[in-house]
């Protein structure tokens, strides 16, 4: 679960993924969202959404 900054524009990619993925972004145990910063994570919602796939396909 993502802990780490929430704003305005984190709260416009998160009901972007959940319109688009019916979940939200930070809903995948494999993913080790406290690594990531606030930059990173944004950036692979906004690749998820550009690319019509779900945040395991884009987390490297």
């Amino acid at each position: 679960m993502w802990e780490g900054k929430y704003d305005d524009a984190m709260d416009k990619l998160f009901r972007a993924y959940n319109d688009k993925f019916n979940c939200e972004p930070d809903e995948y145990a494999e993913i080790a969202y406290e690594l990531m910063t606030y930059e990173e994570f944004s950036g692979y919602i906004h690749e998820c959404l550009e690319k019509g796939v779900s945040i395991p396909h884009v987390v490297k």
